[in-house]
């Protein structure tokens, strides 16, 4: 089997797979519509603070100096493509 790009493809059909098994057995489960939206709810909310806590956490391991490069890189972006878009209307509005 040939490895693709990334090298971890498989695991995300796997995690995938499992997403809508999950999701499946949730809506097919024999329980009242209210009980489960409940439960769906109770489920986010914990789900929900534990990924804010990993992306926190993530957040704080990432070097200062790659934040700033990252930041860095998207404004030199913008600014690039604002001035392309300032050249073009002062290309029209001469041509005008």
């Amino acid at each position: 089997m040939e490895k693709e790009k990334g090298g971890m493809s498989g695991f995300w059909y796997f995690v995938g797979g499992a997403a809508v098994g999950a999701a499946a057995g949730v809506l097919f489960a024999p329980r009242p519509g209210s009980e489960t939206r409940a439960s769906l709810e109770e489920w986010r909310k914990q789900n929900g603070e534990k990924a804010k806590g990993l992306i926190s956490r993530i957040s704080e391991k990432i070097p200062a100096r790659v934040k700033a490069a990252a930041f860095g890189g998207a404004v030199k972006s913008g600014v690039s493509e604002a001035a392309e878009i300032g050249t073009e209307k002062a290309k029209d509005f001469v041509g005008a």
